[in-house]
């Protein structure tokens, strides 16, 4: 079983720097199944349908550096995440992918 989760990044410039990051999945039980994978910080959205199937993480741009790497051993492309390219307000999209032998 492949789980994909599409993601974005927030950059956030009140004051100190924070990045936001919102993982989507297809379902809730697949972003639960995921996120013991993700390392610390990542959590659930919430609690509205929408929400439930999606992981939120929030840190500063040394934890950022961590997180990026956990994703792209999940398939992602750093590079992207926390990217200025299209936008200085949005990393680009990227995606994971989780493999599950049963």
């Amino acid at each position: 079983m492949e789980i994909i989760g599409r993601g974005q990044l927030r950059h956030r410039f009140h004051g100190n720097y924070t990045a936001h990051i919102i993982l989507l999945f297809p379902t809730e039980p697949q972003a639960l199944r995921v996120l013991p994978l993700l390392g610390p910080g990542w959590t659930p959205a919430g609690k509205t349908d929408s929400l439930r199937r999606a992981l939120s993480w929030t840190g500063d741009s040394e934890k950022l550096e961590a997180c990026k790497k956990i994703l792209g051993r999940l398939g992602a492309d750093e590079a992207k995440i926390d990217s200025v390219k299209k936008s200085v307000d949005f990393g680009e999209e990227f995606e994971v992918k989780v493999t599950y032998k049963f």
